[in-house]
């Protein structure tokens, strides 16, 4: 009996035949690294989970009156050129794929188009996708709708960022020092630390980063996972505290 593996012919032992000392503890010492290895990588996942299970409960834990998630990505698909009935289906077959009792799935197709020539025109196809979560959903079950999505994402030839997003309210509209105070304690609670941010009178936002909590954003200041920022909605005189991971990328 032969044996095939790539790169040629494997021999087979011949029977009685004992094999080296030397090639039995090289054999060994390979299997050992491999499970060590395995078992490092392990643990680095299970610390990056329970990292950004931390992080996302120390904001869920705060004073607000109520919080809102939605789990975001866009990228590119295909430089097809999609006939409106061919741009349902596609939609429609994606649809069918998804299945969650935790949120609504809301799936788009953008379209962009540039001059590439006199008679030619370069097409690029764009899927965008949002998962809403339910409210009172809670964190452990957020993170695993979030690596879910990002699985169906990927399957459909998507690839890039998951961005995660938290936004939690409070009644009547603080000053910019009590939103300071706020923000400087969600960040202490949630073990970050703030690597760029501005504070502006139409605009007050944070960058920080957490060791092991998701994927990383490079700013020129250093490596980013969190995003903190505030505003006020004047119609419901709330003060709204908008967290991305690992940055915000919605209009807030």
């Amino acid at each position: 009996m032969k044996w095939l593996r790539a790169g040629g012919e494997r021999r087979e032992r011949e029977p009685g035949k004992k094999k080296p000392a030397g090639e039995t503890i090289l054999a060994f010492a390979a299997f050992f690294l491999g499970v060590l290895c395995f078992l490092t990588a392990l643990r680095a996942l299970g610390r990056k989970e329970a990292s950004s299970e931390e992080a996302l409960m120390a904001f869920e834990r705060a004073n607000f009156s109520r919080i809102s998630c939605h789990i975001y990505k866009e990228g590119y698909l295909d430089d097809w050129f999609y006939l409106e009935e061919e741009k349902e289906a596609l939609l429609e077959e994606l649809y069918g794929q998804w299945e969650s009792e935790r949120g609504a799935l809301a799936l788009d197709l953008l379209v962009r188009e540039e001059q590439a020539g006199e008679c030619e025109i370069r097409r690029e196809n764009y899927l965008r996708a949002e998962l809403q979560i339910l409210p009172g959903t809670g964190v452990k079950e957020i993170l695993e709708e979030r690596d879910r999505f990002s699985a169906f994402m990927e399957a459909a030839g998507i690839e890039g960022p998951v961005y995660l997003e938290l936004e939690g309210r409070f009644p009547g509209e603080l000053s910019r020092e009590e939103q300071r105070m706020l923000a400087e304690e969600l960040l202490r609670k949630m073990g970050a630390r703030q690597v760029a941010g501005v504070d502006e009178e139409s605009l007050y936002t944070i960058y920080a980063y957490v060791k092991d909590v998701g994927e990383t954003k490079t700013l020129p200041e250093g490596e980013v996972n969190l995003n903190l920022a505030v505003s006020c909605d004047e119609i419901r005189e709330e003060t709204v505290f908008h967290l991305g991971c690992p940055i915000l990328v919605s209009q807030w």
